[in-house]
């Protein structure tokens, strides 16, 4: 954690009001968040990942409260908590400090500065690709120049997945084993190990239910671990002992084959090497896919994702595809990306994201809500140079850019992008907004007007109304 001088103080804060405006210009509103949390509201967005990384104590009340280790988490709290009272899709930034543990090395900082924006209930490679744009073009507002963005799909390897009729838990396994998987044979064996451990791999064994089998609680006959528990009296909850025990043989029962997963573990092995320009990665997948009888449809939706970002016209970015990104896949379900710069060394990142449409709903909003978002570290990026200078945030004003028809989408984009160059805000709905949709969000959305491009891309701009 550092002391700043005056001069370090300025840097910063030019730096995060150049990513302001880069955000601002697409619709994306800034929102804050308090600095101190629930501990479990951590706990359930990163499913354990980083309890040893927080700075966790108790307050005076007596509350397990956490300095934030980042800000995505803080950010769909706040929404869930407003319910309804914002018009989606909805689109917000934030820029502040957050606190992680990090080991002793010159450049880790355990207290830095987190900038970027989430996308909130809006799905499809339309919104994923606006993520993408926002994030390059955020580095470029630092002076960073050229990035490389490291592109991965979960949805992807999930969707191969599927295809060898594996249990729910053999595919979390392995998805979460992709990391390893990339290091070549030396973590194949690991996760084959491991897959050992866990009787995912390995010799099937005769004994149906293990431990449970003959002679344990299973290996009585019908009802004979319900007969066993029913003497201690009625079970916590409305099922009885004898449907605990059919739900457990059910589940007993329900093992994969071992022969299955070691196909799928041999397949994503090889997966998880591919990386390369779009185009040869993709066509490597399909290839491999191909190779072991697989459909390749799952990888349409990355090249939607990639085909949809080349219509940002995104200048010194570059893409890669890389189907072994492993980037907190325990609540990433569809593009993960990274962005990343030539100096940086050991694999590390400016940062990066992706989309997590079941945060919404662990978090407790009771239903699924699709969302996605990045965020990058400020002082990081300005290691590799400077925020140009531009208008102050304030004196933006806002357009909502409606494509008249589903194919003018793209002329929308370059509609947009002209509005940006010319000083003002514009960000983008991916479809058309039929009725009075369209001035009802920009209403509540607080844009100044309306710009419906068709494709020919001529533009009419109407006003919103205030109400």
């Amino acid at each position: 954690m550092r002391d700043l001088d005056e001069a370090e103080m300025l840097r910063l804060r030019r730096a995060g009001e150049a990513v302001e405006r880069c955000l601002c210009s697409y619709g994306y509103r800034m929102v804050e968040p308090p600095i101190l949390e629930p501990v479990e509201l951590f706990l359930r967005k990163s499913g354990g990942e980083l309890a040893a990384r927080m700075y966790t104590f108790r307050d005076p009340g007596g509350n397990r409260v956490s300095l934030r280790p980042e800000l995505t988490a803080p950010v769909i709290r706040m929404f869930i908590d407003k319910r309804g009272a914002e018009a989606l899709p909805l689109r917000w930034q934030y820029r502040g400090p957050v606190f992680r543990y990090e080991a002793d090395e010159p450049d880790n900082l355990r207290q830095f500065t987190q900038v970027g924006a989430e996308l909130i209930g809006v799905e499809g490679p339309r919104a994923d690709a606006e993520v993408l744009a926002v994030a390059a073009l955020s580095a470029k507002a630092l002076g960073v120049a050229p990035v490389t963005l490291v592109v991965g799909h979960v949805g992807v390897l999930r969707g191969f997945l599927e295809q060898f009729g594996l249990s729910e838990r053999a595919k979390l396994f392995l998805l979460s084993s992709i990391g390893e998987l990339k290091r070549g044979q030396g973590g194949v064996e690991q996760v084959r190990a491991r897959g050992r451990e866990l009787a995912l791999l390995g010799p099937r064994s005769e004994e149906p239910y293990g431990e449970y089998g003959r002679g344990g609680l299973l290996g009585g006959g019908a009802n004979h671990f319900g007969g066993l528990l029913s003497s201690q009296g009625q079970p916590l909850g409305s099922r009885t002992w004898e449907e605990i025990e059919a739900r457990l043989r059910r589940k007993l029962e329900g093992r994969d084959e071992p022969g299955s997963v070691e196909k799928a573990l041999a397949f994503m092995s090889e997966v998880a090497k591919i990386e390369g320009a779009p185009q040869d990665a993709v066509g490597r997948a399909r290839k491999l896919a191909g190779e072991q009888g697989l459909d390749h449809a799952p990888l349409r939706a990355l090249e939607e994702v990639l085909d949809t970002f080349a219509l940002h016209e995104v200048g010194g970015a570059r893409v890669v595809v890389d189907l072994g990104l492993a980037r907190g896949l325990a609540y990433y379900t569809g593009m993960v990306f990274e962005v990343k710069h030539q100096a940086l060394k050991g694999g590390a990142s400016l940062g990066g994201g992706g989309r997590y449409d079941g945060l919404v709903k662990a978090l407790g909003y009771g239903e699924d809500v699709p969302a996605l978002g990045f965020a990058l570290g400020l002082e990081r990026a300005i290691q590799f140079g400077g925020p140009p200078k531009g208008k102050e945030v304030r004196e933006i004003r806002h357009l909502l850019v409606v494509p008249r028809t589903s194919k003018a989408y793209g002329a929308a984009l370059k509609t947009a992008r002209a509005l940006r160059l010319a000083g003002e805000g514009a960000q983008v709905v991916p479809e058309p907004l039929e009725g009075d949709r369209g001035m009802s969000y920009a209403q509540r959305s607080g844009c100044d007007a309306i710009v419906i491009v068709d494709e020919r891309g001529d533009s009419e701009r109407v006003p919103v109304l205030r109400k």
